[in-house]
C-alpha cells in the first residue's frame, strides 16, 4: 500500500489490523509523514515500512516542509522513529520515479540525511538518520523479505543466488560522509556478472 501523509499511513495501517487474521506480510510504501500514535502499531501489526531515503535528500526537500508544518516536521521520512518503535525497514529507490537510482546514494542519505556537498552542517532532521548496518539491512536482507524472497536472496550464503555487487571500498571504514564516494566495480546477479568488465 502507499502512503505518504500522516492520514493515509493510519488508513493503511487500520486495512491492516482489519484483516490481520488473514496471515498476510503487510507492507506500507512511502510513510514520508507519520502520527507519533501510529509508530508501535508497525512492530505490533507486523506491517513493514518500506521507505526511499533518497526522497529526503535535503536539497530537495524545502518546499515540501514548508506544506508539511512545524508540527509534523519532526516525523518527516522517520526511519530511525520507525526502527526504535520495532519496525522492520525496507530501503529502495522507487526507480523508476527516483532522484538518483544508486543504492549508495541512498544509503549515504539514510546515514547521514546531508548532501554530498555535506549541507546542512548537522544533518536535515538528524535524529532520523539510522547507522550504516541498519541503511544496508534494509537494502539487502530486509528489502528481500519485504519481496517475500528471503530465502532465495538477501544475503551472501549457501543455497541462495549469488546476487551481490563488489565495491571499491569497505563502507564501514570511511566517514560516514564519504559514503557517496563509493563505486560498484561489480554488479553478480544469479552468479553472473552482468557489470564490471575487469571481472568479466
Amino acid at each position: 500500500t502507499h502512503a505518504i501523509g500522516d492520514a493515509a499511513v493510519r488508513t493503511a495501517l487500520d486495512a491492516y489490523e482489519a484483516v490481520r487474521s488473514l496471515g498476510i506480510r503487510p507492507r506500507i510504501e512511502h510513510i514520508e509523514i507519520i502520527h507519533i500514535d501510529d509508530l508501535p502499531r508497525f512492530r505490533r501489526l507486523g506491517v513493514i515500512a518500506s521507505m526511499e531515503p533518497i526522497h529526503a535528500y535535503p536539497s530537495t526537500v524545502h518546499v515540501w516542509s514548508r506544506a508539511v508544518g512545524e508540527r509534523r516536521l519532526p516525523l518527516s521520512f522517520p526511519w530511525r522513529s520507525l526502527q526504535k518503535a520495532g519496525a522492520r525497514l525496507a530501503f529502495s529507490s522507487d526507480w523508476p520515479a527516483s532522484i538518483a537510482l544508486s543504492p549508495v546514494r541512498g544509503i549515504h542519505n539514510a546515514v547521514n540525511r546531508r548532501t554530498v556537498e555535506g549541507e546542512p552542517a548537522g544533518g536535515w532532521l538528524p535524529e532520523q538518520r539510522v547507522d550504516l548496518e541498519t541503511a544496508l539491512r534494509a537494502y539487502t536482507i530486509d528489502a528481500a523479505y519485504a519481496a517475500r524472497v528471503e530465502h532465495e536472496t538477501g544475503s551472501i550464503e549457501p543455497g541462495k543466488r549469488a546476487d551481490l555487487i563488489i565495491l571499491d571500498r569497505n563502507l564501514f571504514e570511511i566517514p560516514p560522509q564519504d559514503l557517496h564516494r563509493a563505486r560498484v566495480l561489480a554488479t553478480i546477479f544469479d552468479g553472473r556478472v552482468i557489470h564490471g568488465p575487469e571481472f568479466d
